[in-house]
């Protein structure tokens, strides 16, 4: 058992937290493989949809925010939208695309209204992959949005999302992707936008900000308390360290306790789209789970800093105690 608060956490990170280095690899080489198997799909099947060069990996494992365990990976799949129009309907943050160029495979995804169906699209993206070998099963993710593709050798499953990127169009002058809404029609979204944000403060803090979002984000899913949808506890925890003011943050106990210091403000605030194209991110959570979680992080906070004041006086056993207040009885015990 550990004697020092550093040798506490790598410990907790190592068997609870941080994702496995050798995993993480071959996860990535999976994804790779996956990326060339669509390709060669619209290569030989003239009625799939025509791909653009390129893809982008997005969602936690793509930030490096994931713990433990791999369970899915995301992946957009760029489809090309040539002669297509992006149409607005009265809802801001749903989209249709309509295709006048009928040569266009994707154009026998149309509705019955003659507009591409995004389920449609999902549906073909599924028939597909799941002939594909070394992958178990597809089928169609729970919220209709992506495509989630089971793997036979690895316990991790993908999340492909076929996605129309469009450059600057009457409505907006920034590109950005239509992705599936889950009920047929197209969302708005850019994850680089999320990546921008995350970059700007990895150049304010260091590489102690990943292991820390890590950290909390285990915290959220393992807490007694109520669990908030992790994109938007991650989106929580960037605007609370985020004014941090002094200087950067070099130990993760010193992150810690700026976090349940900071956070309690952004759980009771409307949370708006950080990437500002699609709803606010709370708009499903009610005011007393928020209230529940505003408590936790203020119970918190007091531990943290508690532990932080015994480990500045040297009281690891005191520090390594408080800090089991905060995330639980997996965190080791002094010894």
């Amino acid at each position: 058992m550990p004697k020092t608060v550093s040798a506490a956490f790598s410990a907790f990170r190592s068997d609870y937290v941080d994702l496995d280095s050798h995993d993480v690899k071959e996860a990535r080489a999976s994804r790779n493989y996956l990326v060339s198997q669509i390709a060669a799909i619209a290569e030989r099947d003239t009625s799939f949809p025509a791909l653009l060069s390129g893809h982008l990996k997005f969602g936690s494992f793509a930030r490096g925010t994931k713990i433990i365990e791999i369970d899915d990976i995301d992946l957009m799949i760029f489809m090309s939208g040539y002669g297509g129009t992006e149409i607005t309907t009265f809802d801001p943050y749903r989209f249709k695309v309509f295709i006048d160029n009928t040569t266009a495979p994707i154009y026998r995804l149309r509705g019955d209204d003659g507009y591409i169906n995004s389920i449609r699209v999902l549906n073909k993206f599924k028939a597909e992959l799941s002939q594909v070998h070394n992958y178990q099963k597809a089928d169609l993710h729970r919220r209709m949005q992506a495509v989630t593709l089971k793997l036979t050798t690895y316990p991790w499953t993908f999340d492909i999302v076929p996605t129309f990127p469009v450059a600057a169009t009457g409505m907006s002058d920034d590109i950005h992707y239509l992705i599936p809404n889950g009920t047929g029609q197209w969302i708005r979204t850019d994850p680089r936008r999320d990546k921008e944000h995350l970059d700007r403060l990895k150049a304010k803090h260091g590489d102690i900000l990943l292991p820390l979002l890590r950290l909390l984000k285990c915290w959220n899913t393992n807490g007694a308390q109520p669990r908030l949808g992790s994109y938007y506890f991650e989106t929580i925890a960037l605007k609370a360290l985020d004014i941090y003011t002094a200087g950067s943050i070099s130990y993760l106990q010193i992150g810690l306790r700026a976090f349940f210091m900071n956070a309690g403000q952004y759980v009771v605030a409307t949370c708006p789209d950080p990437k500002g194209l699609g709803a606010d991110l709370d708009a499903n959570v009610d005011w007393e789970k928020k209230m529940k979680v505003k408590a936790a992080i203020e119970t918190a906070a007091y531990w943290s800093d508690q532990a932080v004041t015994a480990e500045i006086k040297d009281n690891h056993s005191k520090a390594i105690a408080c800090w089991q207040r905060v995330f639980g009885s997996e965190f080791p015990e002094y010894g």
